[in-house]
């Protein structure tokens, strides 16, 4: 796989399967009302990195910064793509061209891992958002939420494939 398809790959998995992560929330917040994403506290974050505050105490009590909804998902998507390009990576080019959702499932589920244990701390959360009353409410949502992403790579990697036979490689 060159790099220019990889990149393209990446882009689109990373998009259809963010896209399906958004949706599920969606789906969740009206039949069980539960909470969706704030991804201004992602923004928030990013913004105080070049000051070099990583760690918060509440990121919700820190100071606030102009943009930070837009910052926030524009960095949730380029997350997704990154977790995208991660999966075709260690899947290789067999799995770009012919998709299996038992790698894509994994690959989604893998994702917690930095939510738990780097995003939620560094929140102020604690790991898997042990600070947090619900956190075990919060954690069951955590997994099916990214379930739904890793059946998103695979249909991310479904389309694209058909996106190439229906418009061809460009080769």
């Amino acid at each position: 796989m060159t790099i220019l398809e990889l990149l393209l790959r990446s882009v689109a998995v990373g998009v259809v399967a963010t896209m399906a992560f958004d949706l599920w929330a969606v789906l969740l917040q009206r039949a069980l009302g539960a909470p969706a994403p704030d991804w201004s506290l992602l923004g928030r974050w990013i913004g105080h990195l070049p000051e070099g505050k990583i760690m918060h105490d509440n990121i919700r009590q820190s100071a606030p910064f102009r943009y930070e909804r837009c910052l926030g998902w524009l960095a949730h998507y380029v997350v997704g793509t990154f977790f995208a390009a991660i999966l075709l990576i260690a899947a290789g080019i067999g799995w770009a061209h012919h998709p299996t959702l038992l790698p894509a499932a994994a690959a989604g589920l893998g994702t917690i891992v930095f939510v738990w244990f780097i995003l939620m701390p560094a929140f102020g959360q604690g790991i898997a958002m042990s600070k947090n009353p619900a956190a075990n409410r919060i954690r069951v949502i955590n997994v099916m939420s990214h379930l739904v992403l890793g059946v998103g790579f695979y249909v991310g990697a479904q389309v694209v494939n058909q996106l190439i036979v229906i418009f061809g490689s460009g080769s």
